[in-house]
């Protein structure tokens, strides 16, 4: 019962952060123009997309449980913050701007389903939660990459 509910909590989380990191991804692409960095963007919020349909679709396989008042201490101890680094874009950051907060921004996506995917109990949690921290990982090797190719251009 009790981790049912805690599993919810958990993916619900999850949802919101991957809302958060698209929208992220989103702003980026209206602000880059750089054809090869703007493209990553785009790929980067589509997964983000693919990930939040991925979880969406855990979270209606997990169990129902009722909120009742002697959760809410652990709901508060559990409440995971994820800061999206959309604030450390504006109109007039360069494409190098942008790629270095999308580094921020999947460090700490890696970092939060890694940490999920050890604490996870449930085993379908657990390897939802560890293929995720494996493609954010990607991701961060990719922004890396097309930072070190655009600083190299310039």
């Amino acid at each position: 019962m009790i981790r049912e509910f805690l599993a919810r909590l958990l993916i619900r989380n999850a949802i919101t952060f991957e809302k958060s990191t698209e929208a992220f991804y989103r702003k980026g692409v209206e602000i880059v123009r750089e054809p090869r960095a703007r493209a990553l963007l785009e790929r980067a919020a589509e997964e983000e997309r693919a990930h939040l349909a991925r979880l969406k679709q855990l979270l209606e396989h997990v169990g129902e449980e009722s909120i009742c008042t002697r959760h809410t201490e652990e709901l508060k101890k559990l409440e995971l913050e994820h800061v999206a680094h959309d604030g450390k874009i504006r109109a007039d950051s360069t494409p190098q701007d942008v790629l270095r907060a999308a580094i921020e921004q999947e460090k700490a996506s890696y970092d939060f389903y890694y940490l999920l995917a050890q604490r996870a109990k449930l085993h379908t949690l657990k390897e939802t939660f560890a293929a995720i921290a494996i493609e954010e990982h990607q991701h961060l090797d990719a922004m890396h990459r097309e930072l070190e190719q655009l600083m190299a251009e310039k």
